[in-house]
């Protein structure tokens, strides 16, 4: 019999070495996994869940057993979707019955193999042909749950499995020690890539605040919403503190919000239009922040529309003379492009010539992200 391991091998149609880790659950007839896909799977969700059927129980009469399982099945599946938004994959490796006819659960990711979709040596396949896709594309006709699946979604930003590009930059915030000013234009992804900046950074431990201020239209109310991130007690004493010794009241939150945590980040989104309204008051609260950075007390990231901060950031009376390092984001290159694109797509179905591909959504649909998001999103559909 195959072990739990070469069963999500073959499920996955890779035999390299990847994450797999047994997790707790109620079931007493599935095992539960998480599993991190390889790098190859990237535009796919690179974590999903596994529930494998445990053992066959030949003693109990056929009729029985099959309502049994398929009872024991669904309570399994309910329990674990409650975890998380991932895909779930369960696995009978038993020939007395096929779950996928008992149990559908159409509106979920939830996809079910049978021993028979599994092969007994595990060999690397082509991705579009893994059982687990294979499973999913079962579900295209007739729900839109495979549309979850879907790396492309111009409507938010890109997070996780869904970041694309930016691989040099994100690098290098993840990685220095700096602050950062992310400079581009409309929905060229700067959002995007301060949140996947955020999710790599909490990985390794740092504590990350992403500060709400598209809509704010003073300073004042920049800081009043980094407070927000305080809990009631912290609130309370950055307010005490800096109505008592008279000491700068964005100074009294960051010191809260740090407290005994090693690694702070602030992140201020768009805050260019703020700072370009309240230039004076600007100056202070730029002034306070480039004080505390320079304590080591917390890192701070900025983005801005180009045609905003530029102006500012020229000028050697601004507020962020020595503050921190430029990164100005542009559209795409053909890297880039392969791998938002090209690469993802060829995983559901044969794009032909890549490199031709490639070349035809810049002459015909150009590099910017986010109509390379729409044209990625009606294509999947």
């Amino acid at each position: 019999m195959q072990s739990d391991y070469k069963i999500i091998q073959s499920a996955v149609g890779d035999h390299s070495t990847f994450q797999i880790t047994k997790e707790e659950s109620t079931s007493t007839y599935f095992n539960f996994y998480s599993v991190d896909l390889p790098e190859r799977f990237k535009g796919l969700p690179l974590r999903w869940y596994f529930g494998i059927l445990k053992h066959s129980f030949s003693d109990t009469p056929e009729e029985q057993y099959a309502n049994i399982l398929i009872n024991e099945a669904r309570k399994f599946v309910i329990e674990i979707k409650k975890l998380a938004n991932l895909p779930l994959v369960v696995i009978c490796n038993d020939n007395h019955i096929r779950l996928k006819d008992h149990l559908a659960f159409k509106k979920d990711m939830v996809f079910f193999l049978e021993k028979n979709d599994l092969q007994e040596d595990v060999v690397t396949r082509d991705i579009k042909n893994i059982p687990i896709l294979l499973a999913a594309k079962s579900k295209f006709d007739s729900t839109d749950v495979p549309l979850m699946l879907s790396p492309y979604n111009p409507d938010s930003p890109a997070e996780d499995w869904r970041f694309f590009g930016r691989e040099k930059e994100l690098k290098e915030m993840v990685e220095s020690g700096s602050n950062y000013f992310i400079l581009g234009a409309r929905k060229l992804g700067k959002t995007s890539l301060l949140k996947e900046a955020k999710r790599k950074l909490e990985e390794i431990g740092h504590q990350v605040y992403m500060i709400r201020v598209q809509d704010t239209t003073t300073i004042q109310a920049v800081i009043d919403e980094t407070a927000r991130n305080l809990s009631a007690s912290d609130y309370y004493q950055a307010n005490k503190t800096a109505a008592q010794l008279g000491t700068n009241y964005l100074e009294s939150i960051i010191k809260r919000l740090k407290k005994h945590k090693k690694n702070l980040v602030l992140i201020y989104d768009e805050i260019g239009n703020v700072l370009a309204k309240n230039p004076k008051d600007g100056w202070q609260f730029m002034g306070t922040l480039r004080d505390i950075s320079h304590q080591n007390e917390v890192r701070i990231f900025f983005s801005a529309f180009q045609e905003t901060l530029l102006k500012q950031y020229s000028e050697f009376e601004g507020p962020f003379v020595n503050f921190g390092t430029t990164i100005k984001i542009r559209v795409f290159d053909k890297t880039e492009i392969e791998k938002l694109l090209v690469n993802p797509l060829s995983i559901w179905g044969d794009v032909g010539d890549k490199k031709l591909l490639n070349k035809l959504i810049r002459n015909k649909i150009g590099s910017h992200p986010l109509l390379l998001q729409y044209l990625g999103r009606l294509v999947f559909q």
